[in-house]
């Protein structure tokens, strides 16, 4: 199997994926527009309001706004905009639209899981990141280590083990 780079066309299965897949959209307007008031400063205290908003609406995007310059920015605007418009998207961007559906699942799932006095089960890794990128990788058919590189890029520390592979379950 060939490993894509997430250029490639893309189509979404469903209607929840079409609606995720618009809903970046406003994900990246909102990243533009607090990389224009931001910058890569601290952020003010009133800032921190939309940054919350930001992150609960799309977890991960936080890191994605620390990490891609305003010219990708625009880059991923400009797709968002046209997939919005209907006019085809790299698979790349719908992979990032199921990503942040399945992270909000989970942790709408994981918030309101009981546990053993507020314990709650152990995650591998200590990452739900791992368990949505394995979910993802069953998704797309594709290695959760692309998924993940080509979503979270490395920032030049070591590799993380949990990347490589899918954890064992059950």
């Amino acid at each position: 199997m060939p490993v894509e780079t997430g250029e490639e066309p893309a189509v979404p299965r469903d209607e929840g994926e079409r609606l995720a897949l618009v809903s970046l959209l406003d994900k990246y307007e909102r990243m533009r527009a607090l990389r224009g008031r931001l910058g890569r400063g601290t952020p003010a205290p009133a800032e921190r309001v939309h940054l919350r908003s930001l992150a609960t609406d799309f977890p991960g995007s936080l890191r994605e706004l620390d990490t891609l310059s305003t010219v990708e920015l625009d880059r991923r605007l400009a797709v968002a905009q046209a997939a919005a418009r209907g006019e085809g998207s790299p698979a790349w961007v719908l992979w990032t639209a199921v990503y942040h559906a399945l992270m909000t699942s989970a942790l709408a799932s994981r918030r309101a899981a009981p546990g053993t006095e507020g314990e709650r089960v152990p995650l591998p890794h200590g990452r739900l990141n791992v368990l949505v990128f394995t979910a993802l990788a069953a998704r797309f058919d594709l290695p959760a280590d692309v998924l993940w590189d080509r979503l979270f890029p490395a920032t030049g520390r070591a590799a993380r083990p949990y990347r490589a592979a899918p954890p064992a379950l059950g």
